[in-house]
């Protein structure tokens, strides 16, 4: 048939040295289980500090999205109220949801402080 068809895949299997039994080293299945149980234990405390980086980072950019969201519509609210009715941009409709947003805001954050001052007195 084919010029590869006597060709048989062979594995190889690793054979003890030859040395004697006090030239060699074992190690004890105890120190084995200690160092894989100790390198779990690493690798499950870099899953969780990466984890709790990642949690951090995500947390720290919406608390600037929403602080960045309550200025703008801040400003805009304090530019509609100040300026004459020819630069006003928004529609009488929109205008009212910025404000419900902006004053709700700040009375949930000064009734928050307050109340975290009363429970901390106690």
């Amino acid at each position: 048939m084919g010029e590869f068809d006597d060709i048989t895949p062979t594995i190889d299997i690793p054979q003890k040295s030859s040395k004697s039994r006090g030239e060699e080293k074992e190690v004890p299945p105890s120190a084995l289980d200690n160092e894989l149980e100790n390198q779990a234990k690493k690798g499950k405390h870099k899953r969780r500090q990466y984890f709790h980086g990642s949690l951090n980072w995500i947390v720290i950019l919406a608390l600037w999205f929403i602080f960045v969201s309550f200025l703008i519509c801040g400003c805009v609210y304090v530019w509609h109220m100040v300026t004459p009715p020819c630069y006003h941009f928004l529609l009488p409709t929109q205008l009212e949801q910025i404000r419900t947003f902006v004053v709700t805001a700040i009375l949930s954050s000064s009734l928050t402080n307050y109340a975290n001052r009363q429970i901390n007195e106690e």
